[in-house]
């Protein structure tokens, strides 16, 4: 259905009004059919040059002039609210169009083949390359380069940006405090409405009970409450029932910055506790400080009543800079002066080390280096190294905690970065609770806000100091999603809900990372746990990312069979590059190289074109289940943009545009917005505004079950029948290919919306699996829970050839958003 003549498209930052009434311009009557005219009004009154309205019902008719390619873009744009741009905050690149916002820098190519967006806060380093280069490094990992149209342009825009993103900016400045007062009153639709929330004490009372720590031995405090005792601390803390308020007040000078030693997680099973701390306060001359050693017999007593018990003190520092850290008046324990206790050093890698790591592996992975030394280059930067090391330290306080009831203290120098890491990987390898929604949100609530992780400095929110940016928290993500890879049925969250935690770590939209400690989030009105909305000045991310939002569920995930200790990589070669996070995706590759039709970026600075992978989805009745290895293999280089979930277009596919999510405006799928599409522009974008994240597993790995299922179809006809009558009530059985959020028939009437959920389906735990059958090549498939038993099916060892063994093919994860808890996959026949 196309769009009306004088049809307005609206949104909290944009107006687009079509005008019948304007006389056409002498230079588009030649070529356009029609001659009415569209011009756009923002909110704040600014007034775009006008372009012909026949521009706005065909996306192939472009004209080449500076207004047109200035301006028809920007009719498009979707804007967050509160969000918006003036004419002098865009241009023409040589291939592209660059618009710059309160919040975002939005790149849109000239032929109309990628979007890709960076905010702001999120640009790490700005760089001017030849005479009319530049180019974006992103906190991200990633690198956008551009080519301005003359020297000029490129001059005047490096130092436009340099003025929006490198130049020390003010805390009210950030988009987050806007975007909360033009939308607080009327939050989007994917940001979830706040019911009652849990105070801090409150959380921290769930947590005690849930750990079974004694009562009789330990208590929570709150005489941190207005961190008097430690500003850097949470306001209410587990310290043993022997320790006063008035002595934890005094034992607190015995470590740096007053961060002394509390306890976090409990092994529920032997009774062994994990503590974490910084340094002790020594000094050069190793003089001993009584109030730390009386705080730490207090802490031995409430574990055990047997002081001989051993306890271990993991120092996250090498035994060198341990030293050194003596001159500052900090240090290290010593088995004379805390008994029983052994001490080991990590020699992890300091904030300086990771920072260069991580420059080093950006610059790896998107620049134009030699293919052959690939692997060589990687392993200089190191990254993977210490992230190794990370796992290391962690398995040597697991070891001690739940195989010999050790209970071990953590710390570094000062307690926020590194000890953080350690403690929080313990806790999610070792405790389930912390792998699902809620348990993962109030693991990073707790250990790394409250506790104190400098986000504002290591982030660079303010571009205060570069010595202090460090991606300490970009590197506990790579090492949960090394996790993930290798437990991806004991996450609730998928890889998609990991990435776009990065993103928002430096976005600015959110006001969960903007600060250095709890105290000073709950100064500037953005308490995490404040139960008073009136106070609040910014959302929290959570409310975007959360078990409501079913675009970050994990179908593989069961509950009931998560538990345990997780599986976590001991070597090097264990490591995966996390390829989301680092790599650019199609739409940054194609802005990169536009003269290239269709690539993706291989990790070498390069890129090959993926258009011209083709597959074969003949399935003959002699394949072997190799074979059918192989042509699942050959499947997952299909390359189909997925449209994020949001209200719907007219012709039924979710959009994931803001203004749409917004406002909820109606969009038909053959009226366009200036030159682009308002589908290819969801396509391109998320819900919040940033570039798609890329996860395209599910829809593949569905349209592969599909021509599976059809080809049986063809081999069984009663099976087919079978399953074309589960496919009419599951709208996956025996229907058109699910791609790019719809099926691939647009004439169908049943299609299936991307939030539906698949009742019919259940994946059992691997137990219930058989391995394949030499006699027969067609073993078992993932089928609707109704089908017969004795329907001849597809084998699941020919799913395995891209990691999809994992409870059933759905393993790895998507944005494609339904329930696993009815997904089953069935034995073979008898026959």
């Amino acid at each position: 259905m196309p769009c009306n003549d004088n049809q307005s498209v609206c949104n909290e930052g944009a107006t687009g009004v079509f005008d019948s009434s304007a006389v056409p311009s002498s230079s588009s009557s030649a070529t356009l059919h029609d001659e009415r005219l569209v011009s756009i009004t923002t909110e704040n009154g600014h007034t775009f040059p006008q372009s012909s309205y026949a521009e706005l019902k065909n996306t192939t008719v472009r004209t080449r002039t500076a207004s047109s390619r200035s301006t028809s873009n920007l009719h498009s744009m979707y804007f967050l609210p509160g969000e918006d741009i003036d004419s002098d905050n865009f241009v023409d690149m040589e291939s592209c169009q660059l618009y710059v916002t309160q919040f975002r820098i939005i790149i849109v190519a000239h032929n109309q083949s990628a979007i890709c967006a960076i905010p702001l806060t999120g640009v790490d380093l700005l760089e001017a390359k030849d005479i009319v280069g530049l180019q974006i490094s992103s906190k991200d990992g990633k690198i956008i380069k551009l080519r301005a149209e003359n020297s000029e342009t490129a001059c005047a825009w490096y130092k436009k940006l340099m003025q929006k993103t490198c130049v020390v900016r003010d805390l009210d400045g950030i988009f987050a405090f806007t975007f909360f007062n033009q939308a607080s009153k009327k939050p989007p639709n994917w940001l979830r409405k706040e019911t009652k929330r849990l105070s801090a004490y409150e959380h921290l009372h769930n947590e005690f009970r849930r750990l079974k720590l004694p009562d009789d031995n330990w208590r929570i405090s709150v005489k941190n409450e207005t961190f008097e005792i430690c500003p850097t601390y949470p306001q209410f803390l587990f310290v043993p029932k022997s320790v006063s308020d008035e002595d934890l007040k005094q034992m607190s000078y015995g470590r740096c910055y007053r961060r002394f030693p509390t306890v976090v997680w409990r092994n529920k099973r032997n009774g062994a506790v994990l503590l974490r701390s910084s340094q002790p306060s020594i000094g050069f001359f190793g003089l001993t400080n009584e109030k730390d050693i009386s705080h730490y017999e207090r802490i031995r007593s409430a574990i055990s009543p047997d002081l001989n018990k051993k306890f271990l003190i993991v120092d996250a520092r090498s035994y060198t800079a341990a030293w050194a850290n003596r001159a500052k008046g900090g240090g290290f324990e010593g088995p004379d002066t805390y008994p029983n206790a052994d001490v080991i050093f990590m020699g992890l890698a300091n904030i300086h080390n990771i920072r260069y790591s991580f420059h080093q592996l950006r610059q790896t992975l998107n620049g134009a280096l030699d293919p052959n030394i690939f692997l060589q280059n990687l392993q200089s930067t190191l990254w993977l190294h210490n992230i190794c090391q990370l796992f290391n330290s962690v398995e040597r306080c697991l070891k001690s905690l739940c195989n010999e009831g050790t209970s071990v203290l953590v710390h570094c120098s000062d307690g926020w970065d590194r000890t953080t890491q350690i403690v929080s990987l313990c806790m999610l390898i070792a405790d389930p609770h912390y792998r699902t929604f809620e348990g993962f949100e109030f693991l990073i609530r707790w250990q790394w806000i409250e506790f104190g992780h400098k986000f504002s400095d290591r982030c660079g929110v303010l571009n205060t100091d570069d010595n202090e940016k460090c991606p300490v928290f970009l590197q506990f993500l790579d090492c949960v999603y090394q996790l993930w890879e290798k437990n991806t049925d004991q996450f609730e969250f998928n890889r998609r809900y990991l990435m776009k935690l990065a993103q928002h770590t430096f976005s600015g939209l959110f006001g969960t990372f903007l600060f250095n400690s709890l105290k000073d989030a709950i100064k500037n009105g953005c308490d995490p746990n404040d139960t008073d909305e009136h106070r609040h000045r910014c959302f929290q991310v959570w409310s975007y990312l959360g078990k409501h939002n079913t675009e970050f569920r994990n179908p593989a995930f069961r509950e009931d069979y998560a538990g345990g200790m997780l599986r976590y990589p001991k070597t090097l070669p264990e490591l995966l590059i996390w390829r989301d996070a680092y790599y650019c995706t199609a739409d940054q590759s194609l802005i990169n190289n536009p003269n290239e039709p269709s690539h993706q970026n291989t990790g070498t600075g390069s890129t090959q074109d993926v258009s011209s992978d083709k597959v074969n989805n003949g399935l003959s009745r002699s394949q072997s289940a190799a074979s059918l290895t192989s042509l699942v293999e050959q499947s997952m280089n299909l390359t189909t943009p997925i449209p994020s979930p949001g209200p719907t277009i007219g012709f039924g596919v979710s959009c994931g545009s803001p203004c749409i999510g917004h406002s909820a405006t109606k969009i038909h799928d053959n009226c366009t917005i200036g030159s682009i599409s308002a589908v290819f522009c969801q396509k391109c974008l998320d819900v919040d505004g940033l570039s798609r994240v890329p996860s395209q597993f599910e829809d593949k790995v569905l349209r592969r079950i599909y021509d599976l299922e059809k080809q049986l179809g063809k081999l069984n006809p009663s099976s087919n029948s079978s399953n074309n009558i589960n496919g009419q009530q599951n709208n996956i059985s025996m229907r058109e290919p699910f791609i790019n959020g719809k099926y691939s028939n647009e004439n169908s009437n049943s299609r299936r919306m991307r939030n539906e959920s698949l009742e019919s389906f259940e994946v059992l735990p691997e137990c219930y699996r058989l391995k394949h059958h030499s006699s027969s090549s067609l073993t078992s498939v993932i089928q609707p829970s109704s089908v017969s038993s004795n329907s001849t099916t597809i084998s699941d060892y020919a799913l395995n050839g891209n990691n999809l063994s994992k409870n059933g093919i759905l393993s790895e994860t998507n944005e494609i958003n339904y329930s696993s808890e009815h997904l089953e996959v069935l034995p073979p026949s008898s026959e």
